[in-house]
């Protein structure tokens, strides 16, 4: 930098004007964390089916961030924006403007049916068989393992 503050060098700018662009200037912070549990209540209660498939994550400036699992709950609120900042409003919580975000919960694999049929005995060793045909080592030690499977065997 020289003695007026300012970036020596071709195309190198202060950091400040970046942070101007990403950060808000006006001193607007989010809500506290009281503020935001009675967001949060008041979003449940006025949301319905909608509110438990959603959760307002952020609000600063009137603008209220809500994180949902699905584009289709995301339409549903998109769709009743008006009516839920009314009802927002009335709880005391001035919303002007509702953001949705769609954030699919976790994956979880299928569970396993429960009527899942075994390995039979028979089944396991016509396996076992196959895989003494097999000269692929990979395909012939993944064969094996299933027959023990089918077969009961723990070793």
């Amino acid at each position: 930098m020289n003695e007026k503050g300012k970036m020596k060098g071709k195309g190198l700018k202060p950091i400040s004007g970046l942070l101007e662009k990403i950060l808000p200037t006006s001193g607007d912070m989010p809500v506290s964390a009281d503020q935001q549990q009675h967001l949060a209540r008041c979003w449940r209660e006025q949301c319905g089916v909608a509110g438990r498939h959603g959760q307002p994550l952020l609000f600063t400036s009137g603008r209220l961030v809500v994180f949902v699992e699905s584009a289709a709950w995301g339409n549903e609120i998109r769709h009743r924006a008006h009516s839920l900042q009314a009802a927002l409003a009335c709880q005391g919580v001035p919303v002007r403007a509702i953001e949705v975000k769609v954030q699919p919960a976790s994956f979880t694999p299928p569970r396993k049916p429960a009527g899942t049929p075994k390995l039979s005995a028979e089944n396991a060793e016509q396996i076992a068989q196959v895989a003494e045909t097999i000269d692929h080592p990979e395909l012939k030690l993944a064969l094996h393992k299933l027959a023990k499977r089918g077969r009961g065997d723990q070793r």
